[in-house]
């Protein structure tokens, strides 16, 4: 994964504005830069805590200068602190530990009690504020959200028109079925199990695109058709889902948003069966050759050609088998032979069909999709025993795929159509940027999965295996057959068509699965570069962090520490007016105590005293001991 993950600095347009300049590192790098990070605020707290007490200091000596040598001398001490604690948390116990001391031997004035508590909480309130700042210093770390870089791999891929017929539609096969499994696959592991920790869980921007289901009326003239005991259907549809969720990295992302509907029922199927007679004159018609018991052919149709003739499939009647599932697609209805038509004529019909008269059932069941009800008794080797079959000679499924797409740019939203037309609605989605290379590439990487999003591509030539209930067949025994199990067929169906659309920009950079010998990419080396290099998903080997957050705390730091040393700038600059306004807070130092305590031949208490007495007349300060 680590070659198509772009390091640098890159623009994360799915954040706002002012933050979506971002910065991708490899994680151990990325670790290393906020533990620095936090450490650079540790030290500007140092820095911010010299300009405080600097203040402070000239606030209290003001103060002081106005009182007597022996009323002063508790504001002294508090200059004496803050004049020689580096850091806040030395500060806020020294004045912590001289209030008590206080309290325990004098009797202080108000002012004084004041003066203290004030300390005390500003000590605290500075300490808590940079510890905190320390804590949001990992703030800067996003996640994991990388963006991608143009490789060889990316691509839109479709088989070369050189190969022979059958090479040709194999290729075409594959490359659907490994979209589709791959899809199924996702599904199972992060959409229904929300609990999974498997990694690939956590490739997308979003782990799973949402839905809602309900009943509706069944969507054909003839409602009869809607087999089951209401004649209801089922209505799957998602909320917008912007490109900036599919991980499309363009600037105007999340201001673009499609939706996806299915509505999906239960046929009678019988007026779609062909009779003996007429399966019979088809048979002989349309397959010439030996045909081993063609007696056991018989036909049934949903869909029609260009010209109105039925095309007709056929099947063998007696055992099929596995389950057997087979699908044909109406277009958006106009294929539909015209009892099949439905009242909406936009959406992409697809008729899904499920054979499985040799599966074994213990119990019977009514579903409509899995109806057995036919009770043969089997002869074992030891007994007898009972179970059911399918009692159909087919179970069928219609549903009717559509999808919307809305534009903030343009304030225009589509009517529910049928996916395969949403590449025709560029111009009055992207309006201005119509024209825009990276909009159009953001828009056929959004628009293009979600014509295979449907229910024909999600399931074409996937067979039986794509049944959920397939799962629970062992020996020929269909187990843990649930009620309304033709809703959880839908339902899982519905998943891998959003999961193919939220999976499409990622294997557009990377198809592990994909035999370059025999596809061509569709993408000019110009289309590659923009749309190859705009896909946002997440990467547990880098690290992505805000390059607002980092030039915030290194810019505060640089303005505190130079400021902190406004006391030695000014010395420097402006020598003699400094040396009034910094003569208390130089003299106040330790080191100049010290040198002050040498000159002295008082006895040990007056030394101590004068430690803490004021720097602006020492000499007087120690000859005043406070009663």
């Amino acid at each position: 994964m680590a070659d198509i993950v772009y390091i640098g600095i890159w623009n994360a347009y799915g954040r706002d504005s002012v933050f979506n300049k971002v910065l991708t590192v490899p994680y151990r790098t990325g670790t290393i830069l906020v533990t620095l990070l936090a450490i650079l605020v540790t030290f500007t707290a140092n820095r911010s805590w010299k300009i405080w007490r600097f203040l402070l200091h000239e606030l209290l000596n003001a103060f002081s200068s106005r009182l007597r040598p022996q009323k002063a001398f508790p504001i002294r001490q508090q200059q004496a602190i803050l004049r020689n604690s580096e850091t806040t948390g030395g500060a806020l116990l020294s004045f912590t530990e001289l209030a008590w001391a206080r309290k325990k031997t004098t009797k202080p004035v108000s002012s004084t009690k004041f003066i203290a508590a004030a300390l005390i909480l500003f000590a605290l309130l500075h300490w808590i504020g940079f510890l905190a700042l320390g804590i949001l210093t990992t703030q800067i770390n996003i996640g994991s959200i990388v963006r991608s870089i143009n490789t060889p791999s990316c691509g839109t891929w479709l088989p070369f028109e050189s190969l022979s017929s059958d090479l040709y539609s194999a290729t075409g096969a594959e490359l659907l079925a490994n979209t589709s499994i791959a899809a199924e696959n996702y599904v199972r592991n992060c959409y229904v199990s929300q609990g999974a920790s498997i990694s690939d869980c956590n490739l997308f921007v979003q782990r799973s695109i949402p839905h809602f289901t309900k009943n509706v009326e069944c969507p054909f003239y003839d409602s009869s058709l809607c087999s089951g005991s209401t004649q209801e259907a089922l209505l799957m549809e998602t909320g917008n889902i912007s490109f900036s969720d599919l991980g499309i990295n363009w600037k105007l992302a999340r201001g673009v948003a499609v939706r996806r509907r299915a509505i999906c029922t239960p046929l009678d199927t019988e007026p779609f069966l062909c009779s003996d007679e007429a399966s019979r004159n088809y048979t002989e018609d349309s397959i010439h050759g030996d045909v081993n018991k063609p007696e056991q052919l018989r036909g049934y149709a949903f869909t029609v050609d260009e010209i109105g003739r039925n095309v007709t499939q056929l099947y063998r009647q007696g055992d099929a088998g596995e389950y057997d599932l087979m699908l044909v697609s109406a277009a958006d209805g106009t294929f539909a032979i015209d009892a099949l038509r439905p009242r909406d004529l936009s959406a992409e019909l697809t008729v899904i069909t499920l054979r499985g008269r040799s599966i074994l059932f213990p119990a019977p069941s009514s579903d409509p999709f899995f109806y057995a009800q036919t009770k043969p008794t089997i002869q074992l080797e030891n007994s007898t025993s009972s179970f059911y079959t399918m009692s159909r000679a087919i179970n069928s499924i219609a549903c009717l795929d559509s999808a919307m797409i809305c534009s903030n740019i343009t304030g225009y939203c589509s009517d529910w159509l049928g996916p395969e037309y949403m590449a025709l609605y560029a111009s009055q989605v992207l309006g201005p940027f119509r024209n825009n290379t990276e909009a159009l590439a953001a828009y056929g990487m959004a628009t293009l999965p979600l014509m295979l999003s449907t229910t024909y591509y999600g399931l074409n030539n996937r067979g039986g295996s794509v049944l959920q209930a397939s799962r629970h067949v062992m020996s020929g025994v269909q187990y843990l057959l649930s009620d309304g199990q033709w809703k959880l067929e839908l339902e899982n169906w519905f998943r891998i068509g959003l999961a193919i659309l939220q999976m499409s920009p990622y294997r557009t950079i990377s198809t592990p699965e994909l035999d370059k010998s025999r596809v061509q990419n569709l993408m000019s080396e110009a289309r590659a570069a923009t749309a190859c290099s705009a896909v946002q998903f997440r990467s547990s080997k880098h690290v992505t962090l805000s390059v607002f957050g980092i030039l915030l705390v290194v810019i505060l730091s640089l303005c505190f520490t130079a400021l902190s040393y406004m006391d030695s700038i000014l010395s420097l600059l402006l020598p003699q007016q400094a040396s009034s306004i910094l003569l208390g807070w130089e003299e106040n130092g330790y080191l100049h105590l010290l040198e002050k305590s040498k000159k002295t031949d008082a006895d040990p208490e007056v030394l101590e005293r004068l430690q803490i007495a004021d720097w602006q007349n020492s000499d007087a300060a120690g000859a005043n001991k406070p009663g």
